[in-house]
């Protein structure tokens, strides 16, 4: 029998399983809301807030993002961030 490869998805967290060596992957946690006139969109990575997305309904787009996990959010130019590396050392 050859090697498996096997995808698993969990509602809000993704997790990637390949055989033999069984390597994985995972995606943050994201939960949206609206908000007065913008939708805030904060992402998690094993429950730690790392990253607020803010979308007005008028005007441009940004990020505010931990970079290093003292609690101290840096805003960025808009887009979809990364997890990390202060979070992904702990796996």
């Amino acid at each position: 029998m050859r090697g498996i490869k096997s995808l698993i998805a969990v509602v809000g967290t993704t997790a990637f399983i390949a055989g033999p060596g069984l390597v994985s992957a995972q995606e943050p946690d994201i939960t949206e809301r609206q908000e007065d006139d913008r939708v805030i969109r904060e992402y998690r990575y094993q429950g730690q807030l790392y990253a607020i997305e803010v979308r007005p309904d008028e005007g441009t787009a940004y990020t505010l993002i931990d970079h290093d996990g003292d609690g101290d959010f840096e805003r960025e130019a808009s887009g979809q961030p990364g997890i990390p590396d202060w979070l992904q050392d702990e796996d």
